[in-house]
């Protein structure tokens, strides 16, 4: 017997409602987990490049053309390396599903 929730051999008509959101919720059996877990990704990858682009603008607005303060260019450089590698963490863990 078959499970209902198979995703090979699901109808798509069983999907059909004329509440889109159910429609959506119905269209996902069987991938609700893989919908999340990418939606989680790229959650986590837009948070990251904002929070770059935040930093970016700290950096040219009060540090560049002022005097250096010691520790502060260091630090910033720091978070831009770990923004990146964490952005990077981000789309690997999506494109590996994709393989």
């Amino acid at each position: 017997m078959l499970n209902k929730t198979d995703p090979s051999m699901y109808d798509l008509k069983q999907a059909v409602s004329s509440n889109r959101l159910v429609g959506m919720w119905r269209m996902t059996t069987g991938y609700r987990l893989a919908y999340l877990a990418a939606n989680g990704s790229q959650a986590v990858s837009a948070l990251l490049k904002t929070t770059t682009f935040l930093l970016l603008r700290y950096f040219v607005d009060n540090v560049m053309g002022q005097s250096l303060r010691d520790g502060i260019l260091p630090l910033i450089a720091l978070g831009f390396v770990t923004f990146a590698s964490l952005l990077r963490l981000a789309s690997l863990r999506r494109l590996s599903k994709n393989r």
